[in-house]
């Protein structure tokens, strides 16, 4: 006589919730080890590349300067636009500005429109000193290697690590990259054509002295270097201060012009 023996029921298939709740914490746990990791040295590597960047319009603000038909004078800056497809300079003197500010003037220097913004992706800010954008013959004039002297001075008042600048060590020109996120910078998106009114970010979470350096609407007369710090900022930390910022002082202007008498 067959006997059929009992069915046995197999083994369930598949994860239980339990077993999945531990895999996707594991998943998690990889995740954010490796974007701890990969964060910290994407901004590295995006903070030498925008130092770069910078170097790349000082040099094109020399060469500028180098042609005769430019008048022997400094760009001005370009107008911070809500679609800055035009990156040409405001007419010598900018007009009649003490400090002008704005973007980078990238097609007046032959640069693209990528040269103009930071490796995070954010429009840089360009500063100049008026009296250095004037035609040869008033003001700073290049031709004259008054670069090489204390007067006349730039109008850009240089504050380092706490320690105000001797005029000789004034900067002419600044470029400022307003950091990782981009706060107290250009926010392209929100101004209006021949405006400077437009800020990004949440200015509440700049340290003090990087605040100095934000676009707050008016032009800045001041500028601020110190030491470098990249970490990002949930709330307002005075201390904080992650500007990258390249300038050239007169005798670094007329070094890259070769300007005669200036060695």
């Amino acid at each position: 006589m067959n006997m059929t023996r009992p069915h046995r029921a197999t083994a369930q298939s598949g994860f239980t919730l339990l077993e999945m709740s531990i895999i996707l914490t594991a998943v998690m746990m990889v995740i954010g080890a490796y974007l701890s990791f990969y964060r910290p040295q994407q901004v590295t590597e995006r903070t030498l590349e925008t130092r770069q960047r910078i170097d790349r319009v000082l040099n094109a603000v020399s060469a500028f300067a180098l042609i005769p038909a430019n008048g022997n004078r400094l760009p001005c800056s370009a107008w911070p636009t809500s679609n800055p497809t035009n990156g040409n300079a405001k007419a010598a003197g900018c007009g009649g500005a003490v400090v002008d500010m704005g973007i980078v003037p990238y097609q007046t220097l032959g640069l693209s429109q990528d040269d103009a913004k930071d490796a995070f992706g954010n429009y840089m800010t360009y500063i100049v000193s008026g009296n250095a954008t004037m035609n040869s013959g008033t003001a700073v004039d290049l031709v004259a290697s008054q670069f090489c002297m204390t007067s006349p001075r730039s109008n850009i008042p240089l504050t380092r690590n706490g320690v105000v600048a001797a005029d000789a060590d004034r900067p002419y020109i600044a470029v400022i990259s307003h950091g990782p996120e981009g706060i107290g910078g250009y926010d392209m998106q929100n101004v209006n054509p021949g405006s400077r009114n437009g800020v990004y970010g949440n200015m509440a979470l700049l340290g003090t002295n990087e605040s100095v350096n934000a676009v707050t609407g008016a032009v800045t007369d001041i500028l601020y270097m110190d030491n470098y710090d990249p970490r990002p900022v949930t709330a307002a930390v005075t201390t904080h201060f992650d500007d990258i910022i390249g300038i050239m002082t007169g005798p670094q202007i007329a070094s890259r012009l070769s300007l005669e008498g200036c060695h």
